[in-house]
């Protein structure tokens, strides 16, 4: 089973080694790594081990390692010697934007879990997954970057076109703009009542504002490490929702149909952090004015249309996980609250120009009522 990652980070070969070379904090960045122990003398260097209990969907196993190569800041090699075998490399390369990250490992599964039939079917769905801790990490870099920046032209430039979606988010930066004003008055409004929002810690001059950090895993990410979790996560989905239809919008802001809540209209697991303090709603640049029911409309329309990129297995997975969500998620909100506002829903879906042509055609299927 060989796989095969690659990433661009935005920062020198030698910082991104110290991401690398911190073995027990790649929990940050790794979704289906939940913990990290090392078993040896040393945490770093040839002959460093350790296990990494590991979660892909409901299987969890422990993974037994050892490093056998250690060449900073390019190279770390690993040797897997638990019921996955095989051997692994993280390699850097310096490149014009920064570094190069290369993630190769070439695995065999055990009879436990299915050896050759068990690789053919697991090699896309780990591949998709070690995209994702690719971007997880570039974020984690980006967003410890970004408050010691200078304020440059360039500096600020960059801000503008970073939104950051790693598990430790501290900064967020829209253009200057209605949008951005909203997002903040949004922030300051959730918060007065008592509203689990990231609480505004500064603001730049260019209107960005500065959160809070918050170390936690997105709700999406902990029904992918614990799927078991998925009526809990459900309920409190529906709970952030009708708690956010109990405060009211400014007059001011855009109308998207009859009702004066607030409505986050992104409000879905991926932009849920589930902190040691309680769940915590991120993300609100997107906000207006309405009636709470068509914001949990939008969310469900959402979890029953979205697309993975993930081969044919993961995929038929992964949509009957979704479409499981998300009828716990209407059934704890109210399915007739949600049905009422259904087809308006999907129709400010469309609006979005980044759906692939296999979203809108769920979109359209889910209005018309035929969506399996």
């Amino acid at each position: 089973m060989d796989i095969k990652v690659s990433i661009e980070l935005p920062t020198s070969v030698e910082n991104s080694w110290k991401y690398i070379a911190d073995i027990q904090s790649h929990t940050q960045w790794m979704q289906d790594a939940l913990s990290i122990t090392i078993t040896s003398d040393k945490c770093k260097g040839v002959g460093t081990t350790f296990e990494c209990l590991t979660a892909v969907g409901p299987f969890r196993l422990t993974d037994e390692m050892e490093i056998t190569d250690w060449q900073p800041p390019y190279l770390m090699g690993v040797k897997h010697n638990g019921l996955v075998s095989g051997r692994g490399k993280f390699s850097l390369e310096i490149i014009e934007t920064g570094t190069l990250f290369t993630w190769e490992e070439d695995l065999e599964l055990s009879w436990k879990y299915g050896g050759k039939l068990g690789e053919s079917l697991a090699a896309p769905i780990l591949k998709a997954i070690w995209k994702k801790n690719l971007r997880a990490l570039r974020a984690q870099i980006l967003n410890r970057q970004l408050p010691v920046e200078s304020q440059t032209a360039e500096g600020l430039d960059q801000k503008r076109k970073t939104r950051l979606t790693s598990e430790t988010r501290s900064i967020v930066s829209r253009p200057p703009g209605g949008g951005a004003i909203r997002e903040k008055d949004a922030i300051k409004i959730a918060k007065a009542s008592n509203y689990p929002a990231p609480n505004i810690v500064g603001e730049l001059p260019d209107g960005s504002i500065i959160l809070e950090t918050l170390e936690g895993s997105t709700m999406l990410k902990d029904l992918t490490s614990r799927p078991w979790r998925i009526h809990q996560h459900a309920k409190t989905l529906a709970q952030l929702h009708r708690k956010l239809g109990d405060i009211e919008a400014p007059p001011s802001w855009p109308q998207v149909c009859p009702g004066s809540s607030i409505l986050h209209l992104d409000l879905h697991p991926g932009n849920v952090l589930i902190t040691t303090n309680g769940p915590v709603v991120v993300n609100w640049n997107t906000v207006a004015r309405g009636s709470a029911s068509f914001d949990a409309a939008l969310t469900y329309v959402m979890l029953r249309t979205g697309e993975t990129d993930s081969k044919l297995f993961a995929r038929l997975v992964i949509n009957i996980f979704r479409k499981t969500f998300a009828q716990f998620f209407a059934k704890a909100f109210g399915k007739e609250q949600i049905e009422k506002y259904l087809r308006e829903a999907a129709e400010l879906r469309l609006l979005n120009t980044n759906l692939s042509a296999t979203e809108r055609e769920r979109v359209f299927a889910l209005a018309r009522g035929e969506l399996d």
